[in-house]
């Protein structure tokens, strides 16, 4: 199985405060990773770990047929090996949310999640009436899809241009598929994704308008 490999410089192992640490605790969970000690890194920088999913194909520093890109200030490295970028089914969650099937960009079908369908419960206003309320670990993105309700031109159809081809809306994407994947900005970027013809898709489906960017869709419940 193809995945994303983590190069940690100067650490013997990681824990969940490393991770955390280093931005990478939404990714995974220290119980997830393979966890490989190596004598040295992309840049020669000397010893450190490198990180996997359990199921990756051959986790380790291997120069010769792997890619490296250094992040967050080189507090770690993102890998890839050469010949096999990951695919959504290696990035997949063991949990998905309601979502619609796409094909996007890479020619692979994504997983995209639905707004309106993120979990709530049943809780009270502050006039003591039982109303529907999101868990609150969801309520960032469901705000931040206001964003793209305020950018959708119901009457003819589409999405503003310039917003959709924005960073905003890039960044919206993003934090869409990570609720199905276990990916971030630099994961995605390495796909060489999200375009603005996938945010097109992704975020019509996030709002629920699975014709607003395509006319092929699967609703996975």
């Amino acid at each position: 199985m193809s995945g994303f490999l983590y190069y940690l410089p100067g650490a013997g192992s990681a824990n969940a405060a490393l991770l955390a640490g280093v931005g990478l605790e939404s990714l995974f969970s220290v119980s997830d990773l393979t966890q490989v000690p190596v004598t040295h890194g992309p840049e020669d920088n000397g010893s450190g770990v490198v990180l996997a999913m359990a199921d990756t194909d051959q986790p380790g520093f291997y120069p010769d047929r792997q890619e490296w890109q250094k992040c967050a200030g080189g507090k770690y490295w993102l890998g890839w090996a050469r010949d096999s970028l990951p695919g959504p089914e290696d990035l997949q969650r063991g949990e998905v949310r309601d979502s619609y099937r796409f094909t996007l960009s890479d020619g692979a079908e994504w997983l995209c999640p639905v707004a309106r369908a993120l979990p709530s419960y049943w809780g009270f206003d502050d006039d003591d009436n039982r109303v529907r309320k999101l868990r609150p670990e969801f309520r960032e993105l469901s705000e931040r899809a206001d964003a793209a309700w305020h950018n959708w031109n119901a009457e003819e159809g589409h999405f503003d241009p310039e917003w959709i081809a924005g960073l905003e809306a890039a960044e919206l994407c993003v934090s869409a598929l990570a609720l199905n994947y276990r990916v971030g900005a630099r994961e995605m970027a390495a796909l060489g994704m999200p375009s603005a013809e996938d945010a097109i898709i992704i975020l019509a489906g996030l709002l629920d308008i699975p014709n607003g960017g395509t006319d092929e869709s699967k609703k996975n419940e």
